[in-house]
């Protein structure tokens, strides 16, 4: 009798919790939203997701409190680091709790709207929340010198997360707004922080090459404040240089990549901007943001590329000092020259699993080691054919193959590079030899 009964109680405690009633108003108990929508976000590094909670109709919202589903429906990041409820009331009216961390919101599901406003439970099971109503906030926007920063165009948003990898903000739109004689915008929201999206501005960041330095900024976010000013620079300095790079004996060199690092609130701050001309010149367009320049033959190259750790160079502070100030700069640079490896000898048909004729090497051969394919056709000792070497997105050189069997033993030269110059101006080595044996003992071990 006792196992029938424990049988009988089980399925009962699992049932998931009935969902929870909110009756939720605006300023006051008895202005209920008439429509509106609740939605959850969830925080985290890789970004914020949206999931809708339930809808609103006559101040009625009714949420699920089945955590395991909801947890399923909703499926936020593993690593999420907060969540956040917002109640939408229309296409620029919003209202959001403070972060949650993830543990609390989930103990208390039923609890997590309460901070959204006055929050009581009445005698017929529902939660009354009453929003604190928006209200009418200045921002005014000044140039350093306290000018006003009249007809700004201001996209603004509150603010829900920027704690992405790249620090991009995601918020709440609230419309686009243009500052008056005065510079000021009035905006009605909520007392709670704010964010201005695509705003360009400059911050100062102590000193570089071109004396003050600054920090280019994208977004701002200000606090929950009923009026609040920004004084910011909403320019910097600039100029145009010329920077000719010569070999050690004056010779122009052309071709060359220009590129640029600048102080940066966001991701990025490096790029190509230009490269050097017939007479190896090349005209900067440069601000007091860059912190400095890297010039780059054949490339671009990955990391711990010995290749480019020859091709490459960066401008010292001396002479980014000397550009900046005087506006021009020559460069003498000879970098190494280039050398091709040896290739590595790997016997042709390693990489393959079907037997190898020992004294023929007819057939295409992979040959990752070295990055690239041999297609090999024998006549008797004579061996003719063609070697394709992969470069990434530099694309590829193929070069023709001869060669002659002797014994067991493939003498391969390759010649005539086509392109001569891969994509990325790399130019391709004139001749590659390799001694190849066929890989007939499949006996060996890999």
């Amino acid at each position: 009798m006792l196992l029938l009964s424990l049988l009988l109680i089980r399925p009962a405690s699992a049932q998931p919790s009935a969902p929870q009633q909110y009756v939720i108003a605006i300023g006051a108990a008895a202005d209920r939203l008439a429509s509106g929508t609740l939605w959850l976000y969830s925080d985290s590094w890789y970004g914020v997701q949206q999931f809708k909670l339930a809808a609103i109709e006559n101040g009625l919202a009714v949420v699920p409190q089945d955590i395991d589903r909801l947890k399923r429906e909703a499926n936020p990041h593993p690593n999420t680091d907060a969540y956040v409820i917002v109640i939408q009331a229309g296409e620029h009216v919003w209202f959001r709790t403070p972060d949650i961390p993830p543990d609390k919101f989930w103990a208390d599901l039923t609890g997590a709207l309460g901070p959204l406003g006055n929050t009581t439970r009445l005698p017929t099971g529902e939660f009354q929340v009453v929003l604190n109503g928006p209200i009418k906030r200045h921002i005014t926007f000044l140039y350093p010198d306290g000018r006003p920063k009249a007809n700004l165009v201001v996209s603004a948003s509150i603010y829900l997360s920027d704690h992405n990898h790249c620090g991009f903000h995601q918020g709440l739109p609230l419309g686009v707004f243009r500052t008056d004689a005065q510079g000021t915008i009035e905006v009605v929201a909520p007392l709670v922080p704010l964010y201005f999206a695509g705003l360009d501005y400059y911050t100062p960041a102590g000193t570089g090459p071109a004396g003050p330095a600054y920090t280019s900024n994208v977004g701002m976010k200000i606090p929950a404040d009923e009026t609040f000013v920004v004084k910011v620079a909403w320019a910097v300095p600039a100029f145009t240089a010329q920077l000719q790079l010569l070999t050690a004996t004056g010779r122009p060199r052309p071709n060359v990549d220009v590129y640029v690092n600048w102080s940066t609130n966001t991701c990025g701050g490096a790029d190509r901007i230009a490269g050097t001309d017939g007479k190896g010149i090349v005209q900067l367009h440069l601000d007091a943001t860059i912190t400095g320049l890297t010039l780059i033959i054949g490339g671009p190259y990955s990391g711990g590329d010995a290749e480019g750790d020859r091709n490459t160079r960066r401008l010292s502070d001396a002479e980014l000092s000397e550009l900046f100030s005087k506006h021009k700069l020559v460069i003498r640079w000879d970098p190494m020259p280039r050398q091709v490896p040896p290739m590595l000898a790997r016997p042709l048909g390693y990489w393959t699993s079907a037997p190898v004729n020992c004294g023929a090497v007819s057939g295409k051969w992979a040959d990752p080691e070295n990055g690239g394919t041999w297609d090999l056709s024998q006549t008797g000792e004579s061996i003719s054919g063609s070697l394709t070497i992969l470069k990434g997105y530099c694309g590829s050189v193929t070069w023709q193959v001869a060669g002659r069997m002797n014994g067991r033993v493939a003498t391969l030269t390759a010649t005539k590079p086509e392109p001569p110059v891969d994509k990325c101006g790399a130019a391709a080595a004139a001749s590659i030899t390799a001694a190849r044996a066929p890989y007939c003992n499949t006996a060996v071990p890999r």
